[in-house]
């Protein structure tokens, strides 16, 4: 009885045997396979949709006219420059001066720092939404003429904005005022948007923005401040 049991034990033992073995193999062997073939296939996945987010940012592209879209950025980076453009606002707050029949007693620089794109990210001063360069300047000529520079100044691009006026000095009739300006500029951001992030579509009023920018005047600086000649204007001397 008891050796009958034996063998009857081995031949069912047999098959638990294999189905251990096999269990065994699926798990040290087949299991890392099957996760390692699961995130390939959630990768793929991923990459589709990157894909189709893709396609679907070069057709909003495809939809824009290059002329227009080239005219808006120039337009944008005109008025609202990327990185501290000291020398290129000494230039026109000079040339403002003299359109206007102006003369130019004093021009300082309040807050320039370190003059480069890296260090543009400056601090963006109280009560302010952008950051600036603050010019103190002061002038002097007929009344007549200080409100017209400082329409030339509201009216000029990069923006400009007079925080304050007030009378420094009185040589004879000729008053002489100093006026306290920021200019603003804004750096690029840092980061690109996500690949998921859709193309941001310009809105019915950003249009309008841009329509009142077209009525501002942009120098250029090409042959007034850029070299010309092999030799380029020093826009510090007045």
């Amino acid at each position: 009885m008891f050796n009958l049991n034996i063998k009857e034990n081995k031949v069912f033992a047999l098959p638990v045997l294999i189905l251990f073995i096999v269990f065994l193999v699926s798990v040290v062997f087949l299991k890392p396979k099957l996760s390692e073939i699961l995130e390939i296939r959630r990768d793929i996945k991923s990459e589709k949709n990157n894909l189709a987010t893709l396609t679907q940012k070069l057709a909003t592209l495809d939809g824009l006219a290059q002329v227009e879209l080239n005219e808006k950025a120039f337009l944008t980076l005109n008025a609202l420059p990327i990185e501290k453009d000291v020398a290129k606002n000494l230039f026109i707050l000079k040339q403002l001066v003299q359109d206007s029949g102006l003369g130019l007693s004093n021009i300082t620089i309040g807050n320039v720092g370190d003059i480069s794109t890296a260090s543009a990210q400056t601090k963006i001063e109280k009560g302010e939404v952008l950051p600036a360069l603050v010019f103190s300047i002061s002038v002097s000529g007929q009344m007549a003429e200080i409100g017209d520079f400082i329409s030339r100044v509201n009216l000029t691009l990069p923006i400009m904005r007079i925080n304050q006026i007030y009378l420094s000095n009185k040589k004879g009739d000729i008053p002489e005022i100093t006026l306290d300006i920021n200019s603003y500029f804004l750096p690029l951001p840092k980061t690109l948007s996500k690949v998921e992030d859709l193309v941001a579509v310009i809105s019915p009023q950003e249009e309008k923005i841009f329509e009142k920018l077209t009525e501002l005047k942009a120098f250029d600086l090409q042959e007034g401040f850029y070299y010309s000649g092999g030799q380029k204007d020093n826009p510090f001397v007045y």
